[in-house]
């Protein structure tokens, strides 16, 4: 049986996917587009997650962290290793391409990469999927002989999916 291709659920996408409706186009597009994925691909899919994205969804307003709570519940929890850790700190400036306010954007990276996550899904645009650093990330991850994740938004693994 062929084994389905992994994907590590980083903290934007599963904001968007239990966020209340918006009423600005552009956030109520991504809820869609998240709410689409989940729907009709995630069983394609080995769900990834970790406990960074655990801490992140327990933030903010009760209600919805339950939300998100039965949201992560179908995924696996990845442990965040030493090799995480240290490629995580790779990551983040001084030394790599994300500042200082942006260490768990390369916790998630780094956990993706090390637990060999073939896709990272994200609406973080800022520092995750920017395609300006993405190649500065993907160098270092590959420095530590880690093959990175392909990082996607939902629209795009909605398009790209299979048929």
């Amino acid at each position: 049986m062929k084994q389905k291709p992994s994907v590590y659920l980083e903290t934007s996408f599963i904001s968007y996917l239990t966020g209340d409706p918006s009423r600005n186009l552009t956030t109520l597009q991504r809820q869609i587009s998240s709410r689409e994925w989940w729907e009709s691909h995630r069983q394609n899919f080995t769900l990834m997650i970790s406990q960074a994205v655990i801490d992140e969804c327990e933030q903010g307003d009760e209600r919805v962290a339950r939300r998100r709570r039965a949201f992560l519940a179908e995924a696996a929890v990845l442990d965040t290793t030493a090799a995480a850790a240290a490629l995580a700190a790779a990551l983040v400036q001084p030394h790599g391409p994300l500042p200082a306010n942006a260490r768990v954007d390369g916790v998630h990276i780094a956990v993706a990469s090390v637990e060999a996550c073939q896709y990272l899904l994200t609406w973080n645009l800022r520092h995750i999927a920017n395609p300006y650093i993405r190649r500065m990330i993907d160098n270092i991850i590959r420095e530590y002989a880690y093959e990175p994740p392909v990082v996607a938004t939902a629209d795009q693994l909605i398009e790209g999916s299979p048929r």
